[in-house]
């Protein structure tokens, strides 16, 4: 089995020829982040402005507007201000950098977090603990399928792996 860390080693030349495809996928997914449906479980919504506030308060400080969030299941509008600051933000980065964000977003469901894990905003931890938030809290709850925790600890697994592709001399 290939490991995240030799797919992000050979995913960048990859990734040249198809980067503003990547780009454009980024963008549209962003739009879709799991950071933008927060619960109206009390207990739960808590733990998501603990660990996704932050988050959205450097994207707000980045951007020079707040990402707008729902307890819906409508999709909120973004300012545009916001879908161009992270549009800019990708056509900067290395590829190096666009690869392993690509990859974050992909475990996380967020480009936002994957936007500050490659930025190094936040660790890999970080990222893993906010991105799977509402499935750690609810194994807590009603217990644990083994199915669905071997799978977080992959994912866990693989956004380590990105943290160590990110620091990995060029």
């Amino acid at each position: 089995m290939t490991s995240m860390l030799q797919k992000l080693e050979q995913g960048q030349a990859e990734l040249a020829p198809r980067r503003a495809e990547a780009e454009a996928d980024l963008l549209r997914f962003a739009v879709t982040d799991v950071l933008l449906f927060w619960s109206n479980q009390e207990s739960l919504h808590k733990l998501q402005a603990e660990l996704w506030q932050p988050v959205l308060d450097w994207v707000a400080d980045k951007c020079g507007v707040p990402p707008k969030v729902t307890t819906g299941l409508d999709v909120p509008e973004q300012d545009p201000r916001l879908v161009q600051a992270l549009q800019q933000s990708l056509a900067q980065m290395s590829l190096k950098k666009l690869s392993a964000m690509l990859a974050a977003a992909l475990e996380m469901r967020s480009v936002l977090l994957a936007w500050a894990l490659v930025e190094r905003r936040i660790s890999a931890e970080e990222a893993y603990q906010a991105a799977w938030l509402e499935e750690i809290w609810q194994a807590e709850r009603w217990g644990a399928d083994e199915a669905a925790e071997a799978k977080r600890q992959d994912y866990h697994r693989n956004l380590t792996e990105v943290e160590t592709f990110l620091n990995m001399a060029a």
